[in-house]
């Protein structure tokens, strides 16, 4: 009885050290130490609320209340901010000298990213002031790897918010990744990480979830393989897609593969790959940063792309294209902001649709409507079905140059040429050439069909203008007044020929009678 009261006594006070531990250390004594050596290493004023030892559950450091104040030059907010950090350690380990962390947690962290009207980011100027050269080189002191003494189980994130505020834009160029959950698993040397990460990107109201792995950890901290799964995201490219409406139907990014390095101020993509919409996305490309307008260049290539689920999940609200896609484009400009990509972007490509339809638009319909084909188009569905759609393209100072572009459908052919620009205008030259049993059947329907007609089969000029969203469609009269004139040229030389070869067997005749032949 007596050892099982002393043993209740020891286990008592041990609970009591436990409770009463963390009020008796005072730990933010010691903030006029450290404080002072974090706001040099960040070129930063910061602010913390309360230090406190935790012993139970978990034997670890709390931090609250703490916040990095931002450049003066872009505002006098904070730059970042959390309202808690907990710091876990392993007890074993810590009972026997060794520090071996096992979890953190970052609690309602916040971050705001803000580009200014010279094109820099706030997050240039961290830790560039104030840092002294030292008079003699200093010792070399062993390298040390924070990986290889963390070897963390779990890191944890919760209720996040990252903001971005593009001034050089103007004010509308807002965007705000919130209720931003993510957990980092598995974090050790030689091992394979996982992450699952969710988020709201508004104003677009995008829901986000990533799930994927990277590894094996190694010393010096890299990871070999990166596996990732996007769900219900927006890939780089859509950026020039109207987003006004949300997506119907998530996104998914599947087997992605990237490789990139960095070497002073030269950022390379040597390899982005990825499974997009049943067809295999590829890229590679380079940026010099350092600059207001970094300058850059790259490559990218979609072959299999099947377009209705693209188009699904894009829910555009005039235009739907099916079949399956696939092109080629190299670009290469100066600075990622609108303006400048208007004014510097160039490239070009080449375009391949196959086995679809255009839906909301009868090509045919249009082309009859503006011959004043009486009754021919009044019954047509609204949509065009082809079995290729082939263009090479060029673009330079926010135009699209559309070249050899060539269109194959049941029934009629179509070629075009003109600009697509970057704010969707249309400007196109479009020729549309209808079969023969199809020009026979609008024949003596229309006015002007006889000025259409070549070699049995219509030929139809029209105009494209409008928008992407709204495209107008008109005769091209200019194109109608020229094969005017050539039919008048051509039936004039008929007129001509005749006559002379008529003259000419007249005055050969008499020719033979005074010869006496």
């Amino acid at each position: 009885m007596t050892i099982l009261i002393r043993i209740g006594i020891v286990l008592l006070l041990l609970g009591l050290v436990i409770v009463l531990l963390p009020f008796l250390i005072d730990l933010n004594k010691y903030q006029d130490q450290y404080k002072p050596l974090i706001e040099a290493a960040l070129n930063r004023k910061i602010s913390l609320g309360d230090i406190r030892l935790t012993l139970f559950p978990h034997v670890g450091v709390r931090l609250s209340d703490f916040s990095v104040q931002d450049d003066p030059t872009f505002g006098a907010d904070s730059f970042a901010s959390l309202s808690s950090l907990e710091v876990r350690a392993r007890i074993l380990p810590l009972l026997i000298g060794h520090l071996e962390l096992d979890e953190i947690v970052l609690k309602d962290p916040i971050i705001t990213l803000v580009k200014n009207k010279k094109g820099l980011l706030n997050v240039s100027t961290i830790g560039k002031a104030g840092m002294a050269e030292p008079s003699a080189p200093a010792p070399e002191s062993p390298a040390y790897n924070p990986l290889g003494a963390l070897g963390l189980d779990h890191i944890s994130l919760l209720n996040g918010r990252v903001a971005y505020r593009d001034l050089l834009a103007g004010s509308s160029s807002a965007y705000t990744l919130q209720e931003l959950n993510a957990e980092l698993r598995n974090v050790h040397l030689g091992q394979t990480a996982s992450l699952h990460l969710t988020a709201s990107l508004q104003p677009l109201r995008l829901p986000i979830i990533v799930d994927g792995t990277f590894g094996p950890l190694t010393d010096p901290l890299s990871f070999e393989t990166l596996h990732m799964q996007l769900v219900n995201g927006q890939n780089a490219s859509a950026i020039l897609l109207p987003l006004s409406q949300s997506p119907k139907k998530p996104l998914t990014v599947q087997n992605v593969q990237l490789q990139a390095e960095m070497n002073g101020l030269e950022a390379r993509l040597l390899k982005l790959a990825f499974d997009l919409f049943q067809g295999r996305f590829t890229a590679q490309g380079g940026a010099t940063l350092g600059s207001e307008s970094p300058p850059f260049n790259g490559k990218a290539s979609l072959q299999g792309v099947q377009l209705g689920p693209l188009m699904e999940h894009l829910n555009l609200p005039h235009v739907w294209v099916s079949g399956t896609g696939a092109g080629e484009l190299s670009v290469q400009g100066r600075g990622f902001s609108k303006p400048a990509m208007t004014r510097n972007l160039k490239g070009g490509g080449h375009l391949v649709l196959k086995d679809g339809r255009i839906e909301g638009i009868n090509l045919l319909q249009e082309a009859t409507g503006v011959l004043e084909a009486a009754g021919f188009s009044k019954d047509m569905a609204k949509f065009t079905v082809f079995s290729t759609v082939e263009s090479d393209f060029e673009m330079n100072q926010g135009r699209i140059q559309v070249k050899k572009f060539r269109m194959e459908c049941p029934g009629f052919d179509a070629t075009a040429i003109g600009t697509v620009g970057f704010d969707q205008t249309l400007n196109l030259k479009t020729s549309i050439t209808l079969s023969e049993s199809l020009s026979k059947k609008i024949a003596g329907t229309s006015r002007v069909v006889k000025t259409a007609l070549t070699d049995g089969r219509m030929m139809i000029p029209l105009v494209i203008t409008g928008t992407t969203q709204a495209p107008s469609f008109g005769l091209d009269a200019e194109a109608v007044k020229n094969r005017v004139v050539e039919q008048a040229k051509s039936k004039a030389l008929e007129a001509v020929s005749g006559f002379l070869s008529k003259t000419f067997e007249k005055g050969s005749g008499a020719l033979k009678k005074f010869f006496g032949n």
